[in-house]
Protein backbone atom coordinates (compact mmCIF):
# COMPACT_ATOMS: atom_id res chain seq x y z
CA UNK A 1 0.00 0.00 0.00
CA UNK A 2 1.09 3.57 -0.52
CA UNK A 3 1.39 3.76 3.30
CA UNK A 4 3.25 0.88 3.89
CA UNK A 5 5.64 2.70 0.66
CA UNK A 6 5.98 5.56 3.27
CA UNK A 7 7.70 3.46 6.07
CA UNK A 8 4.95 3.35 7.44
CA UNK A 9 -7.47 7.09 24.74
CA UNK A 10 -7.00 9.27 27.86
CA UNK A 11 -3.46 10.55 28.29
CA UNK A 12 -0.46 9.48 30.40
CA UNK A 13 0.30 11.02 33.82
CA UNK A 14 4.13 10.86 32.92
CA UNK A 15 5.82 14.37 33.27
CA UNK A 16 6.33 16.12 29.86
CA UNK A 17 10.46 15.80 29.19
CA UNK A 18 11.98 18.86 28.68
CA UNK A 19 15.73 18.83 29.13
CA UNK A 20 18.48 22.06 28.71
CA UNK A 21 21.98 21.60 28.80
CA UNK A 22 23.25 23.45 31.81
CA UNK A 23 25.78 25.31 29.73
CA UNK A 24 27.29 25.81 26.52
CA UNK A 25 29.51 22.98 26.00
CA UNK A 26 32.41 23.58 23.89
CA UNK A 27 33.62 21.49 20.83
CA UNK A 28 35.45 21.45 17.63
CA UNK A 29 34.04 22.21 14.50
CA UNK A 30 36.19 19.85 12.36
CA UNK A 31 35.33 21.66 9.04
CA UNK A 32 36.92 24.97 9.68
CA UNK A 33 39.12 24.03 12.63
CA UNK A 34 37.54 26.47 15.22
CA UNK A 35 36.41 25.93 18.21
CA UNK A 36 32.89 27.06 19.19
CA UNK A 37 30.97 27.23 22.40
CA UNK A 38 27.76 26.89 21.98
CA UNK A 39 24.36 24.33 22.59
CA UNK A 40 22.29 26.96 20.56
CA UNK A 41 19.81 24.06 18.85
CA UNK A 42 16.10 23.14 20.32
CA UNK A 43 15.13 19.60 19.46
CA UNK A 44 11.61 19.99 18.86
CA UNK A 45 10.43 16.51 19.99
CA UNK A 46 7.00 15.66 18.06
CA UNK A 47 5.59 12.42 18.74
CA UNK A 48 5.25 9.35 17.04
CA UNK A 49 7.26 10.89 14.05
CA UNK A 50 10.48 9.23 14.79
CA UNK A 51 11.79 11.77 17.42
CA UNK A 52 11.94 8.94 20.24
CA UNK A 53 14.85 7.26 17.46
CA UNK A 54 16.64 10.48 17.10
CA UNK A 55 16.99 10.93 20.63
CA UNK A 56 19.40 7.91 20.79
CA UNK A 57 21.68 9.85 18.54
CA UNK A 58 21.90 13.21 20.49
CA UNK A 59 24.08 13.65 24.04
CA UNK A 60 21.36 15.75 25.21
CA UNK A 61 18.31 13.04 25.19
CA UNK A 62 19.58 9.81 25.54
CA UNK A 63 20.55 9.83 29.50
CA UNK A 64 16.90 10.92 29.87
CA UNK A 65 15.18 8.13 31.91
CA UNK A 66 11.96 8.30 29.16
CA UNK A 67 14.34 6.90 26.18
CA UNK A 68 15.28 3.52 26.18
CA UNK A 69 17.97 3.18 23.33
CA UNK A 70 18.17 -0.46 22.22
CA UNK A 71 21.41 -2.44 21.50
CA UNK A 72 25.15 -0.49 21.75
CA UNK A 73 25.11 3.27 22.00
CA UNK A 74 25.71 4.84 18.32
CA UNK A 75 28.90 6.73 19.31
CA UNK A 76 29.62 7.88 15.90
CA UNK A 77 25.84 9.78 16.24
CA UNK A 78 26.12 10.66 19.71
CA UNK A 79 29.79 12.41 19.13
CA UNK A 80 28.60 14.20 15.63
CA UNK A 81 28.38 17.98 15.26
CA UNK A 82 24.01 17.00 15.14
CA UNK A 83 24.78 15.95 19.01
CA UNK A 84 27.29 18.36 20.23
CA UNK A 85 25.39 21.21 18.71
CA UNK A 86 21.75 20.39 19.92
CA UNK A 87 21.30 21.82 23.64
CA UNK A 88 17.57 20.96 24.45
CA UNK A 89 14.69 18.37 24.08
CA UNK A 90 11.30 19.53 24.03
CA UNK A 91 8.53 17.11 24.13
CA UNK A 92 4.72 17.21 24.69
CA UNK A 93 2.50 19.84 26.20
CA UNK A 94 4.50 22.23 27.97
CA UNK A 95 3.87 26.32 26.99
CA UNK A 96 6.16 25.64 23.87
CA UNK A 97 7.24 29.44 23.33
CA UNK A 98 8.78 29.88 26.94
CA UNK A 99 10.78 27.08 25.93
CA UNK A 100 11.86 27.52 22.29
CA UNK A 101 13.27 31.26 22.68
CA UNK A 102 16.28 31.02 24.45
CA UNK A 103 17.63 28.73 21.39
CA UNK A 104 18.51 30.57 18.05
CA UNK A 105 17.80 27.14 15.95
CA UNK A 106 15.26 24.95 15.95
CA UNK A 107 15.50 20.47 14.96
CA UNK A 108 12.29 19.02 14.19
CA UNK A 109 11.82 15.32 13.13
CA UNK A 110 8.78 14.76 11.21
CA UNK A 111 6.99 12.13 8.91
CA UNK A 112 4.31 11.48 6.54
CA UNK A 113 0.98 13.00 8.86
CA UNK A 114 -1.20 9.99 8.03
CA UNK A 115 1.47 7.72 9.11
CA UNK A 116 2.01 9.71 12.18
CA UNK A 117 -1.55 9.12 13.01
CA UNK A 118 -1.63 5.97 12.28
CA UNK A 119 1.44 5.51 14.65
CA UNK A 120 -0.41 7.31 16.99
CA UNK A 121 -3.14 5.44 17.34
CA UNK A 122 -1.19 2.42 17.37
CA UNK A 123 0.68 3.82 20.36
CA UNK A 124 -2.47 5.10 22.44
CA UNK A 125 -5.22 2.14 21.83
CA UNK A 126 -3.44 -0.92 21.36
CA UNK A 127 -4.87 -4.27 22.97
CA UNK A 128 -5.29 -4.84 25.21
CA UNK A 129 -4.75 -1.20 26.29
CA UNK A 130 -2.36 0.26 29.21
CA UNK A 131 -4.38 0.75 32.76
CA UNK A 132 -6.08 4.13 32.80
CA UNK A 133 -6.47 4.07 28.78
CA UNK A 134 -9.12 4.78 26.53
CA UNK A 135 -8.35 1.85 24.38
CA UNK A 136 -11.60 0.05 24.39
CA UNK A 137 -13.48 3.40 23.76
CA UNK A 138 -16.23 2.11 20.80
CA UNK A 139 -15.32 4.55 18.71
CA UNK A 140 -11.68 3.59 19.13
CA UNK A 141 -11.71 -0.21 18.99
CA UNK A 142 -10.21 0.38 14.87
CA UNK A 143 -8.83 3.40 13.43
CA UNK A 144 -11.51 3.38 10.81
CA UNK A 145 -14.01 4.03 13.99
CA UNK A 146 -12.87 7.16 14.28
CA UNK A 147 -13.79 7.54 10.48
CA UNK A 148 -17.49 6.72 9.80
CA UNK A 149 -18.80 7.27 6.82
CA UNK A 150 -22.21 9.82 8.59
CA UNK A 151 -21.00 12.78 9.69
CA UNK A 152 -24.48 12.79 12.18
CA UNK A 153 -22.80 9.56 14.17
CA UNK A 154 -21.51 10.57 18.04
CA UNK A 155 -17.81 8.64 16.19
CA UNK A 156 -17.61 10.94 13.77
CA UNK A 157 -17.25 13.90 16.19
CA UNK A 158 -15.38 12.29 18.67
CA UNK A 159 -13.03 10.67 16.25
CA UNK A 160 -12.15 14.14 14.46
CA UNK A 161 -11.82 15.81 17.40
CA UNK A 162 -9.08 13.46 18.50
CA UNK A 163 -7.48 13.25 15.20
CA UNK A 164 -7.85 17.17 15.08
CA UNK A 165 -6.17 17.39 18.26
CA UNK A 166 -8.62 19.15 20.27
CA UNK A 167 -8.12 17.11 23.69
CA UNK A 168 -5.42 16.10 25.34
CA UNK A 169 -7.46 13.39 27.09
CA UNK A 170 -7.33 11.81 23.26
CA UNK A 171 -3.70 11.15 24.06
CA UNK A 172 -0.92 13.32 23.94
CA UNK A 173 0.22 11.92 20.58
CA UNK A 174 -2.82 13.72 19.04
CA UNK A 175 -2.82 16.58 21.04
CA UNK A 176 0.88 17.80 20.51
CA UNK A 177 0.80 17.99 16.88
CA UNK A 178 2.63 19.81 14.16
CA UNK A 179 -0.40 22.66 14.99
CA UNK A 180 1.47 22.74 18.79
CA UNK A 181 4.67 22.89 17.92
CA UNK A 182 4.79 24.48 14.46
CA UNK A 183 2.97 27.60 15.57
CA UNK A 184 5.19 29.03 17.90
CA UNK A 185 8.11 28.04 15.61
CA UNK A 186 6.44 30.53 13.14
CA UNK A 187 5.82 32.99 14.96
CA UNK A 188 9.78 33.30 16.24
CA UNK A 189 10.87 32.67 12.78
CA UNK A 190 8.90 35.81 12.00
CA UNK A 191 9.75 38.35 14.28
CA UNK A 192 13.66 36.76 14.55
CA UNK A 193 15.03 36.65 11.03
CA UNK A 194 18.09 35.39 11.71
CA UNK A 195 17.16 32.27 13.69
CA UNK A 196 16.59 28.77 11.74
CA UNK A 197 14.61 25.92 11.41
CA UNK A 198 16.42 22.29 10.34
CA UNK A 199 14.29 19.42 9.56
CA UNK A 200 14.95 15.90 9.31
CA UNK A 201 11.97 13.73 7.98
CA UNK A 202 11.50 10.12 9.32
CA UNK A 203 11.35 8.54 5.89
CA UNK A 204 14.70 9.97 4.67
CA UNK A 205 16.36 10.11 8.46
CA UNK A 206 19.79 8.73 7.75
CA UNK A 207 20.38 10.69 4.72
CA UNK A 208 19.27 13.97 6.22
CA UNK A 209 21.17 13.15 9.49
CA UNK A 210 24.16 12.83 7.41
CA UNK A 211 23.94 15.80 5.56
CA UNK A 212 23.15 18.05 8.79
CA UNK A 213 26.18 16.78 10.62
CA UNK A 214 28.25 17.83 7.33
CA UNK A 215 26.23 21.51 6.97
CA UNK A 216 27.09 22.10 10.45
CA UNK A 217 31.16 21.25 9.96
CA UNK A 218 31.18 17.83 10.75
CA UNK A 219 32.19 14.73 8.96
CA UNK A 220 28.38 13.42 7.40
CA UNK A 221 27.78 10.71 10.02
CA UNK A 222 25.91 7.60 8.92
CA UNK A 223 23.62 7.24 11.98
CA UNK A 224 22.71 3.41 12.67
CA UNK A 225 19.38 2.87 11.73
CA UNK A 226 17.16 2.35 15.08
CA UNK A 227 13.33 1.78 15.81
CA UNK A 228 12.67 2.43 19.22
CA UNK A 229 8.48 1.96 18.91
CA UNK A 230 8.55 -1.08 17.38
CA UNK A 231 4.82 -2.54 17.65
CA UNK A 232 5.33 -5.63 14.96
CA UNK A 233 5.78 -7.88 18.68
CA UNK A 234 2.28 -6.75 19.85
CA UNK A 235 -1.64 -7.17 19.56
CA UNK A 236 -2.44 -3.70 18.01
CA UNK A 237 -6.10 -2.90 16.92
CA UNK A 238 -6.18 -2.11 13.20
CA UNK A 239 -4.55 1.14 12.43
CA UNK A 240 -4.76 0.57 8.36
CA UNK A 241 -7.11 3.49 6.88
CA UNK A 242 -9.69 1.81 4.50
CA UNK A 243 -9.61 3.70 1.00
CA UNK A 244 -13.28 4.73 0.85
CA UNK A 245 -12.08 6.82 4.32
CA UNK A 246 -8.49 8.33 3.21
CA UNK A 247 -10.16 11.21 1.99
CA UNK A 248 -11.81 12.14 5.04
CA UNK A 249 -9.20 11.74 7.24
CA UNK A 250 -6.94 14.19 5.19
CA UNK A 251 -9.63 16.52 4.70
CA UNK A 252 -9.57 16.54 8.95
CA UNK A 253 -5.76 16.63 9.03
CA UNK A 254 -5.45 19.73 6.43
CA UNK A 255 -4.27 21.81 9.27
CA UNK A 256 -1.78 19.76 10.53
CA UNK A 257 -0.84 19.66 6.64
CA UNK A 258 -0.51 23.11 6.58
CA UNK A 259 1.82 23.25 9.20
CA UNK A 260 3.73 19.94 8.52
CA UNK A 261 4.15 20.97 4.67
CA UNK A 262 5.90 24.84 6.56
CA UNK A 263 8.19 22.22 8.66
CA UNK A 264 9.45 21.39 4.98
CA UNK A 265 9.73 24.55 3.12
CA UNK A 266 11.66 26.44 5.82
CA UNK A 267 14.14 23.58 6.51
CA UNK A 268 17.89 25.21 5.87
CA UNK A 269 19.18 22.01 5.31
CA UNK A 270 16.65 20.74 2.66
CA UNK A 271 16.91 21.47 -1.04
CA UNK A 272 14.60 21.65 -3.73
CA UNK A 273 14.17 18.24 -4.83
CA UNK A 274 14.09 17.04 -1.13
CA UNK A 275 11.14 19.09 -0.74
CA UNK A 276 9.49 18.48 -3.51
CA UNK A 277 9.73 14.88 -2.91
CA UNK A 278 8.26 14.89 0.63
CA UNK A 279 5.24 16.75 -0.87
CA UNK A 280 5.26 13.69 -3.54
CA UNK A 281 4.99 11.55 -0.87
CA UNK A 282 2.31 13.68 0.79
CA UNK A 283 0.27 13.76 -2.35
CA UNK A 284 0.20 9.75 -2.61
CA UNK A 285 -2.03 9.68 0.35
CA UNK A 286 -3.34 13.43 0.49
CA UNK A 287 -3.40 14.24 -2.91
CA UNK A 288 -6.19 17.00 -2.67
CA UNK A 289 -4.39 18.69 0.18
CA UNK A 290 -0.83 18.70 -1.33
CA UNK A 291 -2.21 20.49 -3.75
CA UNK A 292 -3.16 23.42 -1.19
CA UNK A 293 -0.94 26.08 -0.43
CA UNK A 294 1.46 26.41 0.89
CA UNK A 295 3.14 24.46 -2.21
CA UNK A 296 7.02 24.34 -3.52
CA UNK A 297 6.36 28.34 -4.96
CA UNK A 298 5.79 29.40 -1.42
CA UNK A 299 9.63 28.37 -0.61
CA UNK A 300 10.82 31.70 -0.44
CA UNK A 301 8.56 32.56 2.33
CA UNK A 302 10.00 34.04 5.57
CA UNK A 303 7.06 34.54 8.06
CA UNK A 304 4.17 32.14 6.89
CA UNK A 305 0.72 33.45 8.34
CA UNK A 306 -0.42 31.27 11.53
CA UNK A 307 -4.21 29.62 10.64
CA UNK A 308 -6.90 31.49 12.55
CA UNK A 309 -7.48 30.26 15.87
CA UNK A 310 -10.55 27.54 15.31
CA UNK A 311 -13.81 26.89 16.96
CA UNK A 312 -14.67 24.46 19.04
CA UNK A 313 -16.37 21.91 16.53
CA UNK A 314 -19.03 20.76 17.41
CA UNK A 315 -19.94 18.83 14.36
CA UNK A 316 -17.22 17.38 12.54
CA UNK A 317 -18.19 19.14 9.47
CA UNK A 318 -17.20 22.29 11.81
CA UNK A 319 -13.90 20.72 12.39
CA UNK A 320 -13.26 20.21 8.71
CA UNK A 321 -14.62 23.86 8.35
CA UNK A 322 -11.81 25.03 10.96
CA UNK A 323 -9.33 24.81 7.87
CA UNK A 324 -9.15 28.39 6.32
CA UNK A 325 -5.85 28.27 4.35
CA UNK A 326 -4.59 31.83 4.34
CA UNK A 327 -4.01 33.85 0.46
CA UNK A 328 -0.29 33.42 0.23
Amino acid sequence: SAAAALGGGKASTAPSTVAVAAAPVAFRNLKEGQLRAQRDVMFIHVGKAGGSSLSCKLQIAVSMPIHHCPGKKDEPALNSQVSRRVGGHFHHWLPAKKFLMPFDNYLIVVRHPVTRIQSAYAYTYHYPPRPGEGGDAPCFSDINGMLPLSSVTVCALAGAQCIAGYYYACGRHFFANYEFFMSPVLEILAKNPSRQLFTIRSEHRVDDYRKLDLLWGGVGVNVSDVRIRDMSHRAVRNRNVAASRMELLCRILCREIYYYKWSLLLAQNLDDDEVRESFRELGLLCPGEAAKPPTLRHRGVRAPPLLAQRSIGHTRDEIIGNCVLPEL
